[in-house]
């Protein structure tokens, strides 16, 4: 059977694309904000987020540390300043890097497809962002039993039963080949940020090809 969460969300795409009359297209959008709540219990202390974002096809991973990190009591904010648009598959790498250990810490990763986001098929569409109000926004709510790995803490040693991830996401052009926006202003008790870098750790690219890839939908198709 299909267990791992992102397979899941992949069998609900392919049935939205059997029942509702979808027509697919390439649909790029610009991730801008992804909110944790509550903040994760980590054996080290408190939660110091990095993500890298990584498109399918053609293949693309986006520098880690192009973002910035608020957090106040009962959420973490990473904010995006810079990433390029983004189609089809993509998946997003949640570590957790103290500042006084070398190595980062894989907490969880997710799929999914810009297309269905979009389209409103497992997310919902919310108010235009003020630095942006002409392109449409979109909000993906996953719970820890919707998120590779952290479904795994079934005794919530690391994460609350209610704990759930936010990402938001804006509609491009197809005409865009990058954007970068500020981050916005956001009260928080503390927040730090960081440069544009390249991984000091990355990913290797066998990650794509492990049995943790979802289930695409040509795969669904057959």
């Amino acid at each position: 059977g299909v267990t791992i969460p992102s397979q899941r969300r992949y069998v609900e795409y392919y049935a939205a694309l059997v029942t509702s009359g979808l027509q697919y297209s390439a649909t790029r959008v610009h991730i801008r904000e992804l909110v944790m709540s509550p903040p994760p219990t980590l054996n080290g202390g408190t939660c110091s987020p990095e993500l890298t974002v990584s498109q399918a096809q053609p293949s693309f991973k986006t520098p880690s540390g192009c973002h910035e990190v608020r957090k106040d009591e009962g959420s973490i904010r990473v904010y995006l300043t810079h990433c390029t648009p983004l189609y089809g598959d993509v998946r997003v790498d949640v570590y957790n890097k103290p500042k006084m250990k070398m190595r980062k810490e894989k907490l969880f990763h997710f799929w999914f497809n810009t297309f269905f986001v979009a389209a409103g098929v497992g997310a919902e569409r919310v108010p235009a962002l003020d630095d942006s109000p002409n392109l449409e926004a979109f909000k993906l709510t996953l719970n820890k039993w919707q998120l590779d790995e952290a479904h795994k803490d079934k005794q919530h040693k690391h994460y609350s039963p209610d704990f759930k991830v936010e990402l938001i996401v804006q509609k491009m052009p197809m005409s865009s080949t990058f954007s970068g926006h500020p981050a916005r202003e956001s009260p928080a008790v503390s927040s730090s940020s960081s440069c544009c870098s390249e991984p000091d750790d990355a990913e290797p690219d066998a990650h794509w090809d492990s049995g943790e890839l979802p289930i695409t939908l040509l795969t669904l198709s057959r």
